[in-house]
């Protein structure tokens, strides 16, 4: 039988765990935009939106590159 993991959070750094299965991160219909306006220039910013989470920076750019590792390992194998 698989143990839960124990986590040890930095409450300074982290405010929450959230365990979201890969399959839903792996579906790109899952990743959506909004349109920022910083410093006068319209950015989009791509985010996950998880149940009532909103995944995005530093986070979601992780998310995006482990996915794209992933990817093509999953599909040859």
């Amino acid at each position: 039988m698989d143990k839960a993991p124990i986590y040890n959070l930095r409450v300074k750094e982290v405010s929450e765990v959230m365990e979201i299965p890969l399959t839903y991160l792996l579906d790109r219909k899952n990743i959506t935009k909004e349109t920022w306006n910083i410093k006068n220039r319209q950015i989009n910013v791509p985010f996950y939106l998880y149940e009532k989470h909103k995944i995005w920076g530093a986070t979601a750019m992780v998310l995006a590159e482990l996915l794209d590792i992933i990817r093509p390992v999953l599909k040859n194998s």
